[in-house]
């Protein structure tokens, strides 16, 4: 499995920031059912590092990132 790469997990992390806490936080965040994920920043996040598995890395890491702060 390749993982997201530095540039990638920053580009994640200064969208997440912007993000309101009741958005994000739970476990039903979904890549294709936010609106504010916009395409431009996916496909910023592809140019840098694209795999097969990328759509599933960063619902995967943006849901982490969630768990983490109810910890």
């Amino acid at each position: 499995m390749r993982d997201l790469t530095k540039e990638q997990k920053i580009l994640l992390d200064n969208w997440y920031k912007r993000q309101p806490e009741e958005k994000i936080l739970g476990l039903s965040w979904s890549l294709s059912k936010d609106d504010d994920f916009t395409l431009e920043l996916y496909d910023e996040i592809e140019k840098l590092n694209d795999t097969e598995i990328l759509y599933q890395n960063i619902e995967r890491y943006i849901q982490d990132k969630a768990m983490n702060e109810i910890k």
